[in-house]
């Protein structure tokens, strides 16, 4: 791959209006409601804006004071308190996790036998814990449950840990409590007395009072689609993997922390160390993919830029914070609307807007390479698994569109082109996964967390509806034929007499 010559920034003014263009140019696009991003150069927040409405009902505006849920953005913070904590001895990275436990949070197996999954393997997605939603409260009548309450006798894991990479929002709920509890705090203390207080983030908290909730912008769209109003979720139960609520300018101050490699504005929150370990590419789901985990970043080291990320998403938000460590520039987009594909792509372009856009080697693919990857895929481990009925439901298809290979994710609307790279291996350009390396090998696709089997066509989703059709038409055909037989007996006892 070649880069095209990077070029500078434009100054502040030009720029903040180009980045304008793009995102109302986005927002439009995907009818999104309100939009607000942050661009950091140099270590310096140089555009910061709010568009669209915050309350489309209402016709509130969205100004850089609105307030979004980051989600799984969280996780960035709770992987840096932890380093905190390590960095003062309290914690060890590579100590299994249960050494810092009561019996009743210690990860277990199946059969309820402890297992060493360490601290290192809860922030890189590694400890064989699976994903899970259940912190996750849609009713906003549901009591509230505490970090504890919510951990207790439910850490079990579904692959031994250190094997594969499973996105679990459980181990970053217990990480953050392994560092609270180092520290003698509570999390959300913590997070507002060792990050959010330092970093001047005076918009954010894991527990916002009355004032940031009445900045809050309102809800839309659910996980599988739709711009409908909804409701909040609570995740407080899981606090550390994604109930942070903030804006732009202030979740850019983490991108700036990052990108000042844990210095910002003089004063030192983490050691370089810590932030090289955080931005190290640790695990991938395939050893010839670009990207993977480092701790709580996604990272991305393939011959182009060098990228660490996070997502947030859940019903009526959508978030991401983007750094390129070795260009200086941080991206924060935040949105209330559900569905992360339209502003990761976003985040791209205003990337490729500051440092030009990265130029790709053609490459053509033979038809029989082409021909190999086209089908329907099940993704593995990236749903909960108390859910069974999703699993059958979640299907990724790769077929021939209009301008070549796409990638399509029916059940949340996310599609994607694959640009090829080289034989069984391409780039995802769109969608949720936008930018990934995506390796086709032994009827699997990888990209980034996800790994997929190829399923034949009486295992698609498709085929289940087919199923369930012939089901239902059966369950209602028998009343109906022992009916009709009733039926027709009395019309004969009838016509006999």
């Amino acid at each position: 791959m070649l880069l095209a010559a990077p070029r500078a920034a434009s100054d502040p003014a030009d720029l903040q209006l180009q980045v304008t263009e793009l995102v109302e140019e986005a927002r439009g696009r995907a009818g999104i409601p309100a939009l607000a991003v942050a661009v950091v150069v140099d270590g310096e927040v140089v555009v910061e804006l709010a568009t669209g409405l915050a309350d489309r009902e209402a016709e509130i505006p969205a100004t850089t004071e609105t307030v979004f849920p980051a989600a799984s953005v969280s996780k960035l913070f709770t992987a840096a308190l932890v380093m905190q904590q390590v960095e003062r001895d309290r914690l060890d990275l590579d100590a299994p996790a249960n050494r810092y436990l009561e019996p009743s949070l210690r990860i277990r197996d199946a059969d309820g036998v402890e297992v060493p999954a360490t601290v290192r393997q809860l922030l890189n997605h590694t400890s064989g814990l699976p994903v899970a939603w259940g912190g996750i409260h849609l009713d906003p009548g549901d009591p509230p449950v505490s970090l504890e309450e919510h951990l207790t006798d439910r850490l079990r894991i579904i692959h031994p840990p250190g094997e594969r990479l499973v996105y679990a929002n459980d181990a970053f709920a217990l990480a953050g409590l392994l560092a609270a509890r180092a520290a003698g705090l509570d999390f959300e203390t913590l997070a507002q007395e060792s990050l959010l207080e330092p970093l001047g983030m005076s918009s954010s908290s894991f527990t916002p009072g009355r004032e940031l909730q009445e900045r809050l912008a309102a809800a839309y769209g659910t996980l599988g689609g739709g711009d409908g109003r909804t409701d909040h979720a609570d995740v407080g139960a899981v606090a550390p993997a994604g109930s942070l609520v903030t804006t732009a300018g202030d979740l850019a101050q983490l991108a700036r922390l990052i990108l000042g490699e844990g210095e910002i504005d003089g004063v030192r929150l983490l050691e370089r160390e810590s932030v090289r370990e955080m931005l190290r590419l640790q695990v991938r789901s395939h050893p010839e993919v670009d990207d993977g985990f480092g701790l709580g970043f996604g990272v991305r080291e393939g011959p182009g830029r060098r990228v660490a990320w996070w997502d947030g998403g859940l019903p009526g938000a959508a978030s991401r914070l983007l750094v390129l460590p070795d260009h200086g520039v941080g991206v924060v987009l935040l949105s209330n609307l559900a569905g992360n594909g339209p502003v990761n792509v976003l985040s791209g372009r205003i990337v490729d807007l500051v440092l030009g856009e990265e130029s790709v080697d053609a490459f053509r693919p033979e038809e029989a390479d082409v021909d190999a990857v086209i089908g329907t895929y099940r993704p593995m481990d990236m749903l909960d698994p108390e859910m069974p009925l999703l699993h059958l439901l979640f299907n990724v298809q790769v077929i021939r569109g209009d301008e070549g290979l796409e990638l399509r994710a029916p059940m949340i609307g996310e599609t994607g082109s694959l640009r090829p790279l080289g034989p069984r291996r391409f780039r995802l350009d769109g969608g949720f996964f936008d930018g990934a390396t995506v390796l086709f090998e032994d009827d699997h696709l990888y990209a980034h967390m996800m790994v997929a089997r190829r399923v034949a066509w009486w295992e698609t989703a498709n085929a289940f509806f087919v199923y369930a059709g012939m089901v239902v038409l059966g369950i209602v055909s028998v009343p109906a034929v022992l009916v009709w037989r009733r039926v027709r007996r009395r019309r004969r006892r009838t016509a006999a007499r």
